[in-house]
């Protein structure tokens, strides 16, 4: 992705964002960039020595883009916003409303190649 001199300005941290294909565009702020994986320690009958610890359920934590780089990204946003927005609402669902999907990501500092 290739800064202009404007969008350069001022931003120290940046940030280039594809949602399944979709460019995002570059953003300088992003956070809630975190995975937590719980544990389970199970307590065995007879084993006095130690907890065996299985893996739990993975947690992934809601994303948060702040300060598009300029205003062709932020209208790339809203426009995959508004499209996401018409799918749900024109869902085949008795009472309106579809389901939320899962989506692949891919974020990436903007000075190293775009994700693919």
């Amino acid at each position: 992705m290739t800064l202009s001199l404007n969008a350069a300005l001022g931003l120290t941290t940046r940030f280039h964002v594809v949602v399944d294909g979709v460019d995002l565009g570059g953003w300088g702020h992003c956070s809630g960039l975190s995975v937590d994986f719980n544990s389970v320690a199970l307590e065995e009958g007879g084993n006095y020595d130690y907890k065996p610890i299985l893996s739990g359920q993975i947690d992934y934590k809601p994303i948060t883009l702040k300060r598009a780089m300029n205003a062709a990204d932020s209208a790339r946003v809203q426009a995959w916003l508004r499209s996401k927005v018409t799918t749900w609402m024109n869902a085949p669902s008795g009472g309106g409303g579809g389901t939320v999907g899962r989506y692949s990501c891919g974020i990436c500092f903007a000075t190293h190649a775009a994700p693919e």
